[in-house]
């Protein structure tokens, strides 16, 4: 990603300097969802500056390879599917639909090209030791691991997965039995502590895990923690990147300063990295003036914050390791996603649906300190694996 007009992985941070890997075999192979994130990657740089070796797609990808990806839904039947039973169900309904409402998704056409580069690859005669991707089972990594699997099937490949997330509301992150029999998806998953490994045993498929590091959650051991229990002073709201959620969140906030007062907290807004400030600004310009925002993120601002609020995301589980205790904002749809829960058990956090709610859990979240206190270091070692040169390079080799 870019920020101030530099480039930032998000991704793989330091993986270099842990790495025993010459920078010459070590290549990155970067994805342009929209045509804007290709303009930046060109005008930021003259590609000196990244420290890095790129493997741009569209040097090897042909005109014809771009026409069949745009136009490939013309050609998938969906009257020749048949039967598809999913424990004991006919779903072939829900899938036949899904192909006609998708027929031309952008995800989806990532996927085709990514068949394509492989394809071309092959062809120009570039092998690889390793492929590894930033694994989430979309539609794109469907594509990207069908053109590894036939192009390069002897070559080693991994999924790595360096988030966290509820994998019971978030299912479809894991490969199917059926996913895995037609060569969709990675040898390897790649998942960043071993709290997680039971998650993806739960429904019996033979997925072979591998247990890597938490390249962008590092920074929780350089951390210490000098908050005074049970005190609650900063209060550090940090917003998803759902705009429904944004709302959701702005509106208890408003909701709580006029009913119950600031009540001697300071109350500080952090946008999400991917904040789209053109069209969802005018949300936050309805917050009220006793809010404070900031540019900084949870990573900067962790000193100062007694409490964290927010949706659900890794930032919260990322707070409990450091001690520092979480309220979680329902989301505006009926099923919602509570990563704390769904990883920790229900009594370590506290949910919030309204201005009463936050109110309430504001009295209450003090005595949630001491079993916080407890549980810290089993949440940052169970779900963040530290980063070591032997981790580094079992992942990269």
């Amino acid at each position: 990603m870019f920020k101030n007009n530099k480039f930032e992985d998000r991704y793989y941070t330091n993986l270099e300097k842990f790495s025993d890997l010459k920078k010459e075999n070590l290549f990155f192979l970067p994805i342009f969802p929209k045509i804007e994130d290709l303009k930046k990657f060109i005008k930021f740089n003259n590609f000196i500056n990244y420290k890095r070796n790129f493997l741009l797609p569209f040097l090897y990808l042909k005109f014809s390879d771009y026409v069949k990806g745009l136009f490939s839904f013309l050609f998938v039947s969906h009257k020749s599917l048949g039967k598809v039973n999913l424990n004991g169900l006919d779903i072939s309904f829900i899938i036949k639909d899904e192909i006609l409402s998708n027929a031309n998704n952008r995800n989806s056409f990532l996927g085709i090209l990514s068949y394509f580069l492989f394809k071309r690859l092959k062809q120009n005669n570039i092998e690889f030791d390793k492929i590894i991707d930033w694994y989430e089972n979309s539609p794109l990594d469907k594509g990207f691991y069908y053109g590894v699997n036939k192009y390069y099937p002897k070559t080693k490949t991994l999924g790595y997965q360096g988030f966290i997330l509820s994998h019971e509301f978030n299912f479809y992150f894991k490969p199917e039995k059926i996913e895995i029999k037609n060569k969709l998806s990675p040898k390897v998953v790649g998942i960043q502590g071993d709290k997680i490994r039971t998650k993806f045993k739960s429904r019996g498929e033979n997925i072979k895990l591998q247990l890597c590091p938490a390249f962008r959650y590092q920074h929780l051991y350089n951390f210490i923690n000098i908050r005074k229990k049970n005190k609650i002073k900063n209060i550090l709201i940090a917003l998803p990147i759902g705009r429904e959620e944004i709302k959701k969140i702005v509106n208890i906030l408003n909701d709580f300063f006029l009913k119950y007062g600031k009540k001697n907290y300071n109350f500080i807004l952090s946008m999400h990295p991917s904040y789209n400030f053109e069209k969802d600004n005018h949300i936050i310009k309805k917050i009220n003036k006793n809010v404070s925002a900031t540019n900084k993120n949870f990573i900067e601002l962790k000193k100062k914050v007694d409490l964290l609020i927010s949706g659900s995301s890794t930032t919260c589980l990322e707070a409990l390791a450091l001690k520092i205790p979480v309220i979680t904002v329902n989301s505006s749809s009926n099923i919602f996603e509570d990563i704390v829960k769904s990883n920790l058990g229900k009594d370590i956090s506290i949910s919030i649906n309204s201005a009463k709610d936050l109110s309430f859990a504001l009295e209450r979240i003090k005595y949630l300190d001491k079993k916080i206190q407890k549980q810290h270091k089993k949440i940052l070692h169970g779900f963040f694996c530290k980063m070591t040169k032997e981790k580094v390079n079992e992942f990269i080799t």
